[in-house]
């Protein structure tokens, strides 16, 4: 059972107000408390075809993770790292949400999504699976796995941004963002990944990660092809939502403040 704080904003503060199982908080229409991070390159880099991409977002597609999950999805669905925070640990009703809960959320989260690549296996730390074209790449009669260790984030390496605000249908957020910056040398070496249920064991899948502008992001949601490319609601909240554009401009200031 995954156990989510219920939380509102009182009074011009985030308050928990409860605590309850998340496809309960879901159903019944509770807003509850995510974290979503939001990795960019911070120094000078290049992609493949010359582009600089310092000051990009760092997103990963999701696409084999929900394959392997029997949902559907688009073969380009981008998305940030995040997700909700458990309350494993207890916060007391009725307090403010304190930045010891939160970064201990967003932590968690990366710790489970953002992976290196290593060529040893003695300094892995994962085995994630490999998938192309929705379905699993064997070998030797195996699913193929890459060796990967989890993502170094120094003590104080995520900067806390704020609050954003979504509601979709019956589920409800309080979603707090962070920013990450990543070095464009380890940005090279990073895959995202994510677990998901075959057989009764749980796997990890390897999810490749790409950097794109805000322009760019933009663009690949209002020109694409839905049919052919997602662009997550993570990614969206900060991009369009009016209720959002607070956090959104502090964001922008915090990865402009952290380029060199």
């Amino acid at each position: 059972m995954e156990l989510v704080y219920i939380v509102e904003e009182i009074e011009g503060e985030h308050k928990i107000i409860g605590v309850a199982e998340r496809k309960l908080a879901e159903k019944a229409n509770l807003r509850h408390l995510t974290t979503i991070c939001v990795p960019f390159i911070c120094d000078d880099g290049q992609d493949d075809e010359g582009n600089i991409i310092k000051g990009n977002w760092i997103v990963h597609n999701r696409y084999h993770k929900q394959v392997a999950k029997g949902e559907k999805s688009p073969p380009e669905a981008y998305n940030l790292f995040g997700g909700h925070t458990n309350a494993e640990t207890f916060a007391e009703i009725g307090t403010t949400i304190s930045e010891a809960v939160l970064f201990e959320g967003v932590r968690k989260e990366l710790s489970e999504e953002l992976f290196t690549k290593k060529k040893g296996a003695k300094s892995a730390t994962a085995k994630l699976e490999v998938w192309e074209g929705g379905s699993p790449v064997e070998e030797d009669g195996k699913i193929a796995t890459i060796d990967a260790a989890h993502y170094h984030v120094p003590l104080f390496g995520v900067i806390p941004v704020g609050f954003t605000e979504y509601e979709s249908g019956s589920n409800k957020e309080y979603s707090y963002v962070f920013a990450l910056p990543v070095p464009f040398e380890e940005y090279k070496s990073l895959v995202a990944a994510d677990d998901y249920e075959r057989d009764g064991e749980k796997h990890s899948i390897c999810l490749p990660v790409a950097s794109y502008s805000e322009t760019q992001l933009k663009k690949l949601h209002e020109m694409a092809d839905p049919g052919e490319v997602e662009v997550c609601d993570a990614i969206l909240r900060l991009l369009y939502a009016p209720r959002n554009v607070a956090t959104f401009s502090s964001l922008r200031s915090i990865i402009t403040e952290n380029l060199h």
